[in-house]
């Protein structure tokens, strides 16, 4: 895919591996990896749960819209210092910090720097981990339904509610909408999202059981194709 647009977008619930697969898949072809919801942090100057808790879910997901249409090049307002806004309306793979499981220390995070774009240039390239509520929104599933159709790459992470809950802890305070009965809340979540994460992605991916490297083989591969069948066109 040309341009400054991410190189591969990855979407999922908690717990499927965004973070730690995106880290390694960054690596494996020598780009910047970037989790959306450490750009939101960096806008908004404040943790995912105090957004949630001091300005409500509401302003979080227009945070994290914005911030998703300059990625993929859709434009989208200046939102650094965005909490003063108003509300207006080889290891089992880890979306969060929960120790060693093996291969590797998977955890969130990851490079929360800028790159360069406006007027409605995509703002970075490399890989892109979106947050699992991302794709849910309406606008946000038309930016990653017009990347898709510019030969980019959306891949679902998909994980079984046992390895999940496995990755994540019983009762995940990290989370805002885990809290509490971890197990019940994720089983919820997924079963609400399922269908927008397949109906979003080109390509996906089963992460339940698997290390990370395997995983991240399977998504070079895909990129790998994706590559030959832009350079034959």
């Amino acid at each position: 895919m040309s341009g400054n647009r991410p190189r591969i977008v990855l979407v999922g619930p908690p717990g499927a591996g965004k973070s730690t697969v995106g880290r390694r898949l960054s690596a494996a072809l020598g780009t910047a990896y970037h989790d959306l919801d450490d750009h939101i942090v960096e806008a908004a100057g404040l943790p995912v749960p105090v957004i949630f808790a001091t300005h409500g879910e509401a302003h979080f997901r227009r945070l994290e819209t914005e911030l998703l249409a300059r990625a993929l090049g859709g434009g989208g307002a200046n939102v650094v210092g965005g909490a003063n806004h108003g509300d207006g309306g080889g290891a089992n793979v880890d979306d969060a910090n929960h120790g060693d499981c093996g291969d590797a220390n998977l955890g969130d995070g990851g490079d929360a720097n800028h790159g360069d774009g406006g007027d409605g240039a995509p703002q970075f390239g490399g890989v892109l981990a979106l947050g699992g509520g991302t794709p849910v929104q309406l606008l946000n599933q038309r930016a990653l339904a017009a990347y898709a159709a510019a030969g980019g790459i959306v891949a679902f992470l998909d994980v079984s509610v046992d390895a999940a809950v496995a990755r994540l802890g019983e009762h995940n305070t990290d989370r805002p909408l885990l809290a509490g009965d971890t197990r019940a809340k994720f089983t919820a979540l997924l079963a609400a999202r399922r269908d927008i994460y397949e109906a979003v992605s080109t390509v996906i991916v089963d992460t339940s059981g698997r290390n990370a490297t395997d995983i991240t083989e399977e998504l070079l591969t895909h990129i790998a194709k994706e590559d030959a069948d832009d350079r034959s066109q």
